[in-house]
């Protein structure tokens, strides 16, 4: 069986975020708040689309995935966040790369 076409392959992009939160939540509570927010801003469909996930949290600092022409439904989607939990919150995005290597030794992820 031949091997799967670079061509035909999907390209993804990947965002680090940063949490800014009024009192301290859970990692868990944060990625819940993410998911919701892209799928209340682009549907089910453009969900789907965006292959989004979310790769990695800790201590409110993160990185997501999402295909390349859905990056900017992402990030839209990012911006609105406004609570997480019932406390003030918002999410900056610090840095988006093509390789996960590259937005791991970012100085800004850091």
């Amino acid at each position: 069986m031949k091997p799967f076409p670079a061509v035909l392959k999907e390209r993804r992009r990947y965002a680090a975020f940063k949490f800014t939160l009024e009192t301290p939540k859970t990692d868990e509570e944060c990625s819940k708040v993410l998911s919701n927010a892209v799928l209340t801003l682009i549907g089910e469909k453009g969900f789907a689309e965006a292959n989004f996930s979310v790769i990695e949290i800790r201590r409110g600092k993160g990185i997501v995935r999402s295909t390349h022409d859905r990056l900017y439904d992402m990030l839209a989607a990012m911006a609105f966040i406004s609570s997480v939990a019932g406390a003030r919150a918002k999410c900056d995005i610090l840095c988006v790369s093509g390789t996960l290597k590259t937005v791991r030794q970012s100085k800004v992820f850091k």
